[in-house]
């Protein structure tokens, strides 16, 4: 039995067939084998001379039939101090500005239909940049900025973006390390991971490839982890977009060197942490919310004098519901823990809240010229506020005991509480803003040891649009603690205790341009052992 034999035409048409498939393969092979090749010395090359450095490539791979392409050993050279000649490491090789292991992009055919570059994906793996700040301000990548900068071309008026369309862009694993000369410190940014889901600038739906990463940012600097997550639906009419933040136990003492030196308060240190969530939508005007919370401890402030002003042990904040863009700022609770505030006041009057020493202060000019009132008042609430054990110290240089030192008084044991804070100020009795107040009176300085504060102070109130009312209570005042501010108008010594209670009363005026209506009534007032 004979085989069937094909017709003339079959034949030729097997024979092309044949011919163009071994022409393609052998184009695929000599594409695998032989543009690495070419590619290599051509982006050394092309590289070194945009840049005005030395860049090399240790290896490239290209995968034809899947148009993947693979750069291996990234490197561009460092500069040394003259900017002619490259600087050399420990080991004698030459050092890196930047060093990138791997660097891998998948590209599309659709790139040929839409004659833009359509990537699948992007990936970069354990970039390395070193970074330098001389004494005279200027990074050492100037050169490479000044030599970019004078060979770029301008860009033409209102022309549009390029055509692209790159999506699932990740950075894995990357290093930056800033030596700064000037403030004599090092900053390093650890396991930074960057993923953005795409940059497209093609039509909508045009050439969308699918999206497998999602927005993120985390790494660690000097030690402290940050870390970025976000969604978003950017084909949709109310574009909504939601990004959370978190920041731990941020140490900011390596950053208080780059404040300005006359600053009326410093910080010297300083641990910050927050958490936010940040919703962004267009339905149809924009919207932009933050939720989550602000945290610090250990936050230590001084004066121009370089003199305590105010030590906190922690203090947090929760963000309930914050919309810039309409006004509204919603706090929910606001607690500070072991505040201790030092107030002093120099023998020329001037206390250590004002500008430096000596220091003239600017007039201010801008009752002259005052801002336009805003078109709507902002609306603002806390939910609750709680002080827990403060301390104020006063320490009066202008005003001496009989001792001709300064006067000293501490406010010790301090604990304020105050509910549903409102502005504007609320109108319903069961919304009234309450407080609640107690603390302790006696002398500062060294005699606070050995003298127990006895005094009590104590109080209690609540505020409406209204009106308002508070109660004080004051138990057994040492009248020594006030006898320097009475010794120039009253010449006997005094000394014994005053106890009272008052009662305060506010209502806003009945009319305008009329004085609001404040009563201050004292139910009990004690004086003994005088």
């Amino acid at each position: 039995m004979t085989s069937p034999t094909l017709p003339a035409w079959g034949q030729r048409l097997a024979s092309t067939l044949a011919k163009t498939a071994g022409g393609l393969g052998l184009l695929l092979l000599l594409a695998w084998q032989g543009l690495p090749l070419v590619l290599k010395p051509q982006v050394e090359q092309q590289a070194s001379k945009a840049l005005g450095r030395q860049v090399t490539v240790e290896g490239i791979a290209f995968t034809p039939w899947t148009l993947e392409l693979e750069v291996r050993g990234l490197r561009i050279t460092k500069a040394s101090g003259s900017g002619q000649t490259p600087d050399t490491d420990k080991a004698g090789d030459t050092a890196s500005q930047l060093s990138i292991q791997r660097l891998y992009a998948n590209a599309e055919l659709a790139s040929l239909f839409k004659l833009a570059p359509v990537v699948d994906a992007v990936r970069v793996e354990h970039p390395v940049l070193s970074l330098t700040r001389r004494e005279d301000g200027q990074l050492d990548v100037q050169d490479i900025l000044d030599h970019l900068a004078a060979n770029a071309t301008p860009p033409e008026p209102n022309a549009p973006p390029p055509r692209l369309a790159i999506h699932n862009i990740e950075l894995v694993d990357g290093e930056v390390t800033l030596d700064d000369a000037t403030a004599r410190q090092q900053h390093q940014v650890r396991a930074l991971h960057l993923s953005i889901p795409f940059i497209h600038t093609l039509g909508q739906g045009e050439a969308v490839r699918e999206v497998r990463v999602e927005p993120k940012l985390a790494f660690s600097l000097n030690g402290s982890p940050f870390e970025t997550q976000a969604s978003t639906q950017p084909f949709s009419d109310s574009l909504r977009t939601e990004a959370t933040l978190a920041i731990r136990d941020v140490n900011l003492t390596p950053y208080l060197a780059y404040l300005p030196p006359n600053l009326p308060v410093r910080p010297t240190q300083a641990t910050l942490g927050a958490e936010l969530k940040v919703a962004f939508a267009q339905t149809p005007q924009p919207s932009v919310k933050l939720t989550g919370h602000l945290s610090a401890s250990n936050l230590t402030l001084t004066d121009a004098r370089q003199q305590p002003l105010l030590q906190l042990a922690s203090a947090r904040i929760e963000l309930a519901d914050v919309r810039p863009l309409e006004r509204v700022a919603l706090l929910g609770d606001i607690t500070l823990d072991a505040p201790h505030l030092s107030l002093a006041r120099d023998a020329q009057g001037q206390l250590n809240t004002a500008s430096s020493p000596g220091k003239t202060v600017a007039a201010d000019t801008s009752k002259n010229n005052p801002p336009p009132a805003p078109d709507t008042a902002w609306t603002l609430g806390v939910a609750q506020f709680k002080l827990n054990q403060g301390r104020v110290d006063w320490r009066d240089a202008l005003v001496r005991n009989a001792r001709q030192q300064p006067t000293q008084l501490a406010l010790t044991d301090l604990n304020l509480q105050a509910s549903q804070l409102h502005l504007p100020l609320p109108t319903d009795a069961s919304q009234a803003i309450a407080l609640d107040i107690s603390a302790r009176i006696g002398q500062g300085g060294g005699a606070a040891a050995a003298t127990p504060h006895t005094t009590r102070l104590s109080g209690q109130g609540t505020v409406l649009a209204s009106e308002a009312q508070a109660t004080l209570e004051l138990q057994d005042l040492g009248l020594e603690l006030l006898a320097p501010y009475l010794q120039a108008h009253l010449k006997p010594s005094l000394s014994g205790q005053l106890g009272m209670q008052a009662q305060l009363n506010w209502k806003p005026a009945a009319t305008a341009g009329q004085p609001d209506d404040i009563t201050l009534a004292l139910p009990q007032l004690k004086l003994g052992q005088l």
